[in-house]
């Protein structure tokens, strides 16, 4: 409840960094935004993403544990139970050189999430660097600058999303605290209190923030008494198109992203765990795809059925691939081939980009990695590359900092 004492607060931002309300970062300055779906626990590429026409005709050891569909004139091939991303392969890229050389849960993971590999991060307490959405909230701006919708939101935490360096301000938005969105008074009973601050800003200050405190504040305002958390509530969509994502938890992560984008959110991470499959995998797999795979095409779907597609890309990846089959018929860790697949955003796509060998294990040509995925992330957002900004200790960082190497936009 917002009562006098918590309502005075507002005007001194006290609570409300949870928020992410900031305004030095300057406005959002564009339509772009992108949905990050993480498959959390390292999802087999032999059963996803990782998968070419002659795939049947491997040794069994390196074999996808069901059917496949293939396109000759995309070259896409999936497994049967991604039955809705088929449906849907002239809208999306599957990358089958992606990949890097870490097999460990939290390193991979954060190398991913951020496109920096960090050799302490095993036994490191903080990640070095800020993942992709903290860097699209500090270049872009905190909140919308229209009804104050959060620009990174995240539905579930997860390793290498924090902002590190860049400050609390640029943390995700958790959804669960969505109803602290919400005016919980009379209307006549917040102007009131909004007038008695307005009263209390005709006193002189010598506070040289006050200014800024304003801007804070005002848009503290602004996000409460606007409509922002009608966006997370799927309540508001028909049951047609509840039904059409599923009625699985991710489902409505998905459907509420789709829904957050339209509201002014910039960067949303939605994920889901379980794809850790040491032993059975086939019928892990056969179990934990077709929800997966209704919600993450029914996204895509709904996208470009709303003429949003160039705008929101979607981006599907895991923290590393697996092995071949080992003596209890599941995979381990494998880093070298790891899934990726990009939908939405001005590109070409129904295409696959990179090469695999015939066993499908390990990259061949142009190796795309972290790094890549980060560029290609930041170039449809429009920032550039070359931005910096201040570290703990007072040094310039680069937010895209390619070390030296290398590194392309996997679709340009």
């Amino acid at each position: 409840m917002i009562n006098r004492r918590n309502f005075l607060q507002i005007s001194t931002l006290a609570g409300l960094s949870a928020y992410g309300l900031n305004t030095e970062a300057g406005e959002a300055n564009n339509e772009k935004a992108v949905i990050y779906i993480f498959l959390s626990g390292g999802i087999s590429h032999f059963e996803s993403f990782n998968i070419t026409a002659n795939a049947m005709t491997r040794p069994d050891v390196y074999r996808p544990q069901s059917d496949i569909m293939s396109d000759s004139q995309t070259g896409i091939t999936l497994p049967t139970y991604w039955n809705g991303l088929y449906r849907n392969r002239d809208n999306i890229s599957l990358i089958q050189s992606f990949g890097h050389k870490d097999s460990s849960h939290r390193q991979s993971t954060h190398y991913v999430n951020t496109g920096h590999y960090n050799k302490n991060r095993i036994v490191s307490a903080e990640p070095e660097v800020p993942g992709h959405g903290a860097v699209v909230s500090n270049v872009l701006g905190t909140n919308n600058p229209v009804n104050g919708m959060p620009s990174y939101i995240a539905h579930s935490k997860i390793e290498g999303n924090q902002p590190t360096f860049l400050g609390s301000a640029y943390k995700p938005f958790d959804p669960s605290n969505k109803d602290n969105l919400k005016l919980r008074i009379e209307g006549s009973r917040f102007d009131s209190r909004r007038d008695l601050l307005s009263d209390l800003d005709k006193i002189e200050f010598k506070n040289p923030n006050i200014d800024v405190l304003d801007d804070y504040r005002d848009q503290a305002f602004q996000t409460i008494q606007g409509n922002v958390v009608d966006y997370f509530d799927i309540q508001k969509e028909s049951e047609k198109t509840r039904q059409r994502y599923g009625s699985s938890s991710f489902a409505k992560q998905l459907l509420v992203s789709r829904r957050l984008v339209e509201g002014g959110a910039k960067f949303i991470t939605a994920t889901i765990g379980g794809w850790d499959m040491h032993s059975n995998i086939k019928a892990g797999m056969a179990s934990k795809v077709p929800p997966v795979d209704q919600a993450i095409s029914a996204l895509i779907e709904d996208l470009h059925e709303r003429g949003m597609s160039k705008d929101v890309m979607v981006v599907v990846t895991s923290e590393f691939g697996r092995t071949r089959f080992n003596a209890n018929q599941g995979r381990d860790h494998w880093g070298k081939l790891t899934t990726l697949m990009l939908s939405g955003g001005d590109y070409g796509s129904g295409r696959t980009v990179g090469e695999m060998d015939k066993y499908g294990y390990v990259p061949e040509g142009t190796l795309y990695g972290p790094m890549d995925l980060q560029r290609t992330i930041f170039e449809h957002m429009q920032i550039p590359l070359d931005l910096q900004r201040i570290d703990n200790q007072g040094r310039p960082r680069y937010l895209f900092d390619d070390g030296g190497q290398e590194t392309r936009n996997i679709l340009a």
